[in-house]
């Protein structure tokens, strides 16, 4: 499902929502060892986190409605402009559908609470990282799996989860090695 169809409505080709998926899980997954969380479950988190914009697509598309949103811009916009055309957003949908899939809360609450990670009462920690490792994946993805600058993360965030900007860097390092392996990796395929 993730790498046979583009995702019209979200801009993605064939396979991006793979890639991008992909990067995120081995982001999450490095920064759940730095903040001594559930590297496993970081890295399903990551993985699973835009599921639901496979199910916001392919409604839309069965609606043949042309709407399109913006994933570049701010993440309140993309929020706002879900919620008007669907009611809901896709982190919302996802964690439904993980939720129907009986994923347990750890997995759920971080994807329902991606777009506000703050608001997460329960599992908290965890969707702030997985807000972060978002935009790392995605800038790792846009690069080639080069080595990028990092996105200048949330300093709020940053900060509940005991960070410094160098640590930061630290884990950037990291997760740019991991990613570099696993491009050659799938090259050779």
């Amino acid at each position: 499902v993730y790498k046979r169809q583009p995702l019209v409505c979200y801009g993605f080709s064939a396979g991006e929502l793979w890639e991008r998926s992909v990067a995120t899980a081995v982001t999450l997954e490095t920064l759940a060892e730095k903040h001594n969380a559930t590297s496993n479950t970081g890295y399903t988190v990551g993985l699973l986190h835009s599921i639901g914009m496979v199910f916001v697509n392919k409604h839309l598309q069965e609606m043949k409605a042309s709407q399109r949103f913006d994933l570049d811009g701010e993440p309140e916009v993309l929020e706002v402009e879900e919620t008007t055309a669907l009611g809901m957003t896709h982190a919302e949908v996802g964690a439904h559908v993980l939720e129907r899939w009986k994923f347990p809360d750890n997995v759920c609450e971080p994807v329902r609470f991606q777009l506000k990670p703050l608001a997460c009462q329960s599992y908290g920690k965890s969707a702030c990282l997985l807000n972060l490792a978002k935009d790392i994946g995605a800038g790792f993805v846009r690069s080639g799996y080069r080595k990028v600058e990092a996105p200048e993360p949330d300093q709020l965030v940053l900060a509940l989860l005991g960070g410094t900007n160098e640590s930061y860097e630290k884990v950037m390092e990291k997760v740019s090695s991991k990613l570099a392996m696993i491009d050659v990796l799938l090259q050779e395929l």
